[in-house]
């Protein structure tokens, strides 16, 4: 992969046509760049430039889907628990993702070091999860209002 300051990565936001589960599950699909083109047509010049300077080849269709919260973490029984994105899914644009991971993990290991007995698990798995969902709750909305900086019919007309 060659970086010498020619290659530059640029994300843009549409929504889906349909409701269909066409590319569900894969990564690397080739996106239309025609399409795109026409989507951002009446936007900044400068946008419409980048895009003519783009090549087919270069454009890349990533499905994001908004998921609702899990309601809990941790199993019934207490043997499992989630951390990260299994737990609580970001868009990748917001670049929390990782953080929040390790900030779970810290959480976690504190709430595990505290365990005298394997009979405190589900106790301690409770209280990480107390602890760390009001931090992830109040970043999950930030899909539904990446909404807003997508490219629809009322954005792209002149």
């Amino acid at each position: 992969m060659r970086d010498h300051g020619d290659v530059l990565n640029i994300a843009f936001g549409t929504t889906a046509s349909n409701n269909t589960s066409e590319g569900e599950g894969e990564w690397g699909l080739h996106g239309d760049l025609s399409k795109l083109k026409e989507i951002y047509a009446n936007h900044d010049p400068r946008i419409v430039k980048l895009l003519e300077l783009a090549g087919p080849e270069t454009c890349y269709t990533w499905r994001l889907s908004d998921l609702p919260p899990l309601p809990l973490w941790s199993s019934e029984n207490g043997n499992a628990v989630l951390v990260g994105d299994a737990a609580h899914a970001m868009l990748p644009a917001l670049g929390m993702g990782a953080g929040q991971c390790i900030e779970d993990s810290a959480c976690l290991a504190l709430c595990l070091d505290a365990a005298s007995s394997i009979s405190d698990l589900k106790k301690l798995l409770n209280v990480y999860e107390a602890v760390r969902k009001p931090r992830t709750d109040c970043k999950s909305p930030f899909p539904r209002v990446a909404k807003f900086f997508q490219a629809d019919e009322k954005t792209t007309q002149g």
